[in-house]
């Protein structure tokens, strides 16, 4: 097969190698990149706010992993609903990540234990 480079589904793979990598910088460039291409590929959105995360700016990839949601993420959005929460619950919103952790469950995403421990210790607080 031969591949075009213009074709954001390559370049979305090649943005994946990148990130398993841990070549961040690289990987954000080129799925923004792909945006140009399909300004709704959930997959570079998803990758974009797995870095942002990666990089404690919560607030960004809590806008990518909506973008995600928006976009038709099917197979990922349980978890894009429980990565969402995680950002959700380091900006200390812990009523918006208790609501996406039930998103996740919802599409029976397996919340990992120790999450909703202290999900559930800093409701208490409140």
């Amino acid at each position: 097969k031969k591949y075009n480079i213009n074709d954001y589904s390559f370049l979305n793979s090649i943005g994946i190698v990148y990130f398993e990598q841990e070549k961040y910088i690289k990987a954000k460039e080129l799925f923004y990149s792909t945006l140009d291409y399909n300004p709704k590929n959930y997959v570079a959105y998803f990758f974009l706010g797995n870095i942002c995360a990666i990089e404690n700016e919560y607030k960004a990839a809590i806008v990518c992993y909506t973008l995600t949601i928006l976009y038709g993420g099917k197979d990922i959005i349980g978890e894009c609903y429980f990565k969402r929460a995680v950002a959700w619950f380091y900006l200390n919103k812990y009523d918006l990540a208790l609501k996406d952790i039930n998103n996740a469950i919802s599409y029976n995403f397996d919340i990992p234990k120790e999450f909703k421990k202290d999900l559930n210790n800093k409701l208490k607080e409140m």
